[in-house]
Protein backbone atom coordinates (compact mmCIF):
# COMPACT_ATOMS: atom_id res chain seq x y z
CA UNK A 1 0.00 0.00 0.00
CA UNK A 2 1.64 3.53 -0.84
CA UNK A 3 0.42 6.03 1.54
CA UNK A 4 0.25 10.15 -0.29
CA UNK A 5 -1.16 13.60 -0.26
CA UNK A 6 -4.99 13.28 -0.06
CA UNK A 7 -5.99 9.60 0.61
CA UNK A 8 -8.80 8.95 2.65
CA UNK A 9 -8.94 6.17 4.98
CA UNK A 10 -11.41 4.09 7.06
CA UNK A 11 -9.75 2.89 10.74
CA UNK A 12 -10.58 -0.42 11.33
CA UNK A 13 -11.38 0.84 15.12
CA UNK A 14 -13.71 3.62 13.08
CA UNK A 15 -13.58 6.99 12.14
CA UNK A 16 -12.67 8.46 8.22
CA UNK A 17 -9.38 10.09 7.53
CA UNK A 18 -7.55 12.10 4.92
CA UNK A 19 -3.58 11.60 4.48
CA UNK A 20 -2.17 15.50 5.07
CA UNK A 21 1.23 14.55 3.57
CA UNK A 22 3.95 12.31 4.58
CA UNK A 23 6.79 13.71 6.72
CA UNK A 24 10.28 13.28 7.92
CA UNK A 25 10.56 13.00 12.14
CA UNK A 26 13.33 16.09 12.69
CA UNK A 27 15.20 14.24 15.12
CA UNK A 28 14.97 10.18 13.53
CA UNK A 29 14.17 10.72 10.19
CA UNK A 30 11.88 8.18 10.88
CA UNK A 31 8.96 8.16 8.00
CA UNK A 32 5.70 9.65 9.21
CA UNK A 33 2.24 9.93 7.82
CA UNK A 34 0.02 13.46 9.16
CA UNK A 35 -3.36 12.88 8.72
CA UNK A 36 -6.64 14.53 9.69
CA UNK A 37 -10.13 13.10 10.85
CA UNK A 38 -13.09 13.84 8.53
CA UNK A 39 -15.19 12.81 11.77
CA UNK A 40 -13.56 15.38 14.52
CA UNK A 41 -13.56 18.98 13.28
CA UNK A 42 -9.68 19.58 12.79
CA UNK A 43 -8.03 17.08 14.80
CA UNK A 44 -5.23 16.13 13.13
CA UNK A 45 -2.73 12.86 14.20
CA UNK A 46 0.84 11.71 13.56
CA UNK A 47 2.02 7.79 13.21
CA UNK A 48 5.17 6.52 11.91
CA UNK A 49 4.64 5.54 8.48
CA UNK A 50 5.52 1.66 8.90
CA UNK A 51 2.11 1.66 11.46
CA UNK A 52 0.33 3.44 9.40
CA UNK A 53 -0.01 0.85 6.42
CA UNK A 54 0.32 -2.28 8.76
CA UNK A 55 -2.13 -4.88 8.69
CA UNK A 56 -4.59 -5.20 11.23
CA UNK A 57 -3.24 -8.14 13.85
CA UNK A 58 -6.09 -11.05 13.72
CA UNK A 59 -4.99 -12.33 16.58
CA UNK A 60 -5.45 -9.58 18.89
CA UNK A 61 -8.68 -8.11 16.49
CA UNK A 62 -10.24 -11.42 15.55
CA UNK A 63 -13.94 -9.72 14.50
CA UNK A 64 -11.81 -7.55 12.36
CA UNK A 65 -12.65 -7.94 8.58
CA UNK A 66 -10.42 -4.87 7.50
CA UNK A 67 -7.15 -6.18 6.31
CA UNK A 68 -5.36 -2.60 6.83
CA UNK A 69 -4.87 -0.66 10.08
CA UNK A 70 -5.77 1.95 7.20
CA UNK A 71 -8.12 0.77 4.33
CA UNK A 72 -7.75 3.44 1.55
CA UNK A 73 -10.94 4.23 0.03
CA UNK A 74 -10.81 6.85 -2.05
CA UNK A 75 -7.90 9.30 -3.49
CA UNK A 76 -8.62 12.91 -3.65
CA UNK A 77 -5.93 14.02 -6.11
CA UNK A 78 -8.57 11.88 -8.54
CA UNK A 79 -11.52 14.15 -7.66
CA UNK A 80 -9.36 16.62 -7.77
CA UNK A 81 -8.20 16.61 -11.31
CA UNK A 82 -11.60 16.00 -12.09
CA UNK A 83 -12.18 19.46 -11.14
CA UNK A 84 -9.29 20.64 -12.43
CA UNK A 85 -10.54 19.10 -16.04
CA UNK A 86 -14.19 20.54 -15.28
CA UNK A 87 -12.91 24.15 -14.71
CA UNK A 88 -10.42 23.79 -17.66
CA UNK A 89 -13.42 22.94 -20.15
CA UNK A 90 -15.46 25.68 -18.25
CA UNK A 91 -12.78 28.49 -19.14
CA UNK A 92 -12.27 26.79 -23.01
CA UNK A 93 -16.28 26.94 -22.97
CA UNK A 94 -16.42 30.35 -22.20
CA UNK A 95 -13.21 31.49 -24.39
CA UNK A 96 -15.70 29.91 -27.34
CA UNK A 97 -18.55 31.42 -26.77
CA UNK A 98 -16.69 34.82 -26.52
CA UNK A 99 -15.12 33.96 -29.84
CA UNK A 100 -18.92 33.12 -30.89
CA UNK A 101 -19.80 36.71 -30.01
CA UNK A 102 -17.28 38.21 -31.60
CA UNK A 103 -17.46 36.22 -34.96
CA UNK A 104 -21.41 37.27 -34.89
CA UNK A 105 -20.60 40.83 -33.97
CA UNK A 106 -18.48 40.58 -37.40
CA UNK A 107 -21.09 39.07 -38.98
CA UNK A 108 -23.82 42.03 -38.20
CA UNK A 109 -20.76 44.67 -39.46
CA UNK A 110 -20.33 42.50 -42.77
CA UNK A 111 -23.75 42.33 -43.59
CA UNK A 112 -24.72 46.35 -43.07
CA UNK A 113 -21.65 46.83 -45.00
CA UNK A 114 -23.43 44.77 -47.74
CA UNK A 115 -26.56 46.69 -47.53
CA UNK A 116 -24.71 50.12 -47.59
CA UNK A 117 -23.08 48.62 -51.27
CA UNK A 118 -26.33 47.20 -52.24
CA UNK A 119 -27.37 51.06 -51.89
CA UNK A 120 -24.88 51.95 -53.26
CA UNK A 121 -24.61 49.67 -56.18
CA UNK A 122 -29.00 50.98 -56.50
CA UNK A 123 -27.74 54.99 -56.67
CA UNK A 124 -25.11 54.04 -59.48
CA UNK A 125 -27.33 52.15 -61.72
CA UNK A 126 -30.32 55.02 -60.64
CA UNK A 127 -27.57 57.81 -62.17
CA UNK A 128 -26.61 55.56 -64.80
CA UNK A 129 -30.32 55.27 -65.60
CA UNK A 130 -30.57 59.13 -65.51
CA UNK A 131 -27.64 59.99 -67.71
CA UNK A 132 -29.07 57.61 -70.24
CA UNK A 133 -31.99 58.96 -70.37
CA UNK A 134 -30.60 62.51 -70.20
CA UNK A 135 -28.68 61.71 -73.49
CA UNK A 136 -31.95 60.70 -75.38
CA UNK A 137 -33.30 63.76 -74.46
CA UNK A 138 -30.31 65.75 -75.80
CA UNK A 139 -30.25 63.77 -78.72
CA UNK A 140 -33.94 64.72 -79.59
Amino acid sequence: MEVKKGLICLHFKGGCYIVEDVVTHSETQEKMVLYKSLDEEGKRYVRPYEMFISKVDKEKYPKIEQEYRFQPVLEVSVYREKQDVQTELEKQVADLEKQVHKLESQVIGLKNEQNLLKKDVKRIDNAQEMKKNNEKFLNL
